[in-house]
């Protein structure tokens, strides 16, 4: 059986034009075979399309893949130059970044971060040191600008203008510390330190709070002395506002308050029914009821003189506003100066130690050529 190569369709050997499709038979016989059919050459045409259509998609999909690669690789890259502070690196590194994937959102956020945060840098730097408020206004504008990103680079950053921030300021602190300002400066500079979040501020604000107890307490035991005791407690309620927690000066109140009291309510009764109750303790207690354990002179950083000590209640019933009388004489006897301070706590039961200090302002000469002793030590019974 002969086939026309054309169509594929039958044939006889005699015909010479194949009676389906039209065409001209070849004369040899040996050539008249059958042609693969149009629908098999087209699904081959087809075959191949999709083959060709596939590989290009994997190549198109092997470059892409390279591409995205590459601008992840620059886009980490930047992320750790940001985390140096290496502002102008960074900005390399993404650009490039963006040249490989230029639908690549974080890598803009990202650069666009690195230029505010690069120029927020060169704007503190170019401050003078010396500048301090001005310095730290360009930290604030700065921690605004950076405000509406996220991301752990900006966190970074951000604890960097905080750690900027606390030096400046702590700075600034010691630069006032270093002029020697008045008790109402040390009051201000005092606030400033503790709003610093630093090791360093917590033991200025310890020094400066230590200076005002000094002050304070000094003030109020000139006033209490003199019976002014509207002006002792004024002082004292000053005093703690700044140092809230002194043990010294709120016992110092209560002694005021006690005092002020006893004055009201016939101090000189008070005060003989007191010695004769003491008299009357002494007998029971062998010696006095307080036993001096301690009392020194020396000298602060500030070079004024400080008189400390301590004393132990040896009486049997509890004892309060313990008052100790003191004289300091240079090395001559001359008498320097005389004082009355009372012991804090306020009230010492049997056994029970306290504690006494004060910050003479007004003396001129060196401790070491100063001596102490005590007068008298006075006390009430409850």
């Amino acid at each position: 059986m002969a086939y026309c190569p054309y169509c594929g369709s039958k044939i006889n050997t005699e015909e010479l034009f194949c009676v389906e499709c039209g065409e001209k038979l070849p004369v040899d016989i040996n050539e008249r075979f059958p042609a693969k059919p149009k629908r098999f050459r087209l699904l081959s045409y087809i075959v191949s399309l999709l083959l060709l259509a596939s590989i290009g998609f994997v190549c198109y999909y092997l470059y892409l893949n390279y591409q995205e690669n590459n601008a992840l690789i620059k886009y980490q890259s930047a992320e750790d130059n940001l985390l140096k502070m290496e502002f102008q690196k960074a900005h390399q590194q993404l650009e490039k970044s963006l040249t490989f994937k230029e639908n690549f959102p974080e890598a803009k956020n990202l650069l666009q971060f690195t230029d505010v945060a690069k120029n927020i840098s060169a704007a503190i730097e170019d401050i003078s040191s010396s500048n301090y408020d001005e310095k730290l206004i360009a930290i604030n504008n700065g921690k605004k600008q950076i405000s509406a990103f996220t991301g752990t680079v900006v966190d970074n950053f951000q604890t960097s203008l905080n750690n900027q921030q606390k030096e400046v300021q702590l700075q600034k602190v010691k630069t006032k510390l270093e002029s020697e300002p008045d008790i109402h400066t040390l009051q201000t500079i005092l606030w400033e330190a503790e709003g610093i979040q630093d090791p360093e501020a917590d033991e200025i604000v310890t020094s400066i709070q230590e200076q005002l107890v000094a002050y304070t307490s000094t003030r109020a035991n000139d006033y209490l002395t003199k019976k002014q005791f509207s002006n002792a407690k004024k002082i004292i309620e000053q005093g703690l506002q700044y140092v809230p927690n002194s043990e010294k000066l709120s016992s110092l109140k209560t002694t005021i308050e006690k005092e002020k009291t006893a004055f009201e309510t016939a101090q000189e009764q008070r005060i003989e029914q007191a010695m004769t109750a003491v008299e009357a303790e002494n007998d029971k207690n062998k010696n006095d009821a307080v036993k001096l354990k301690d009392i020194s002179i020396s000298s602060n950083d500030q070079g004024e003189v400080i008189v400390s000590g301590e004393l132990t209640s040896v009486a049997t019933v509890p004892i309060n506003t313990i008052a100790v009388h003191y004289t300091i004489t240079n090395d001559d006897d001359e008498v320097v100066t005389e004082n009355d301070i009372y012991v804090y706590p306020d009230t010492l039961y049997p056994d029970e130690t306290g504690k006494f200090d004060h910050t003479h302002f007004d003396i001129d000469t060196a401790a070491s050529s100063l001596q102490v002793s005590i007068d008298s030590i006075t006390w009430f019974l409850d």
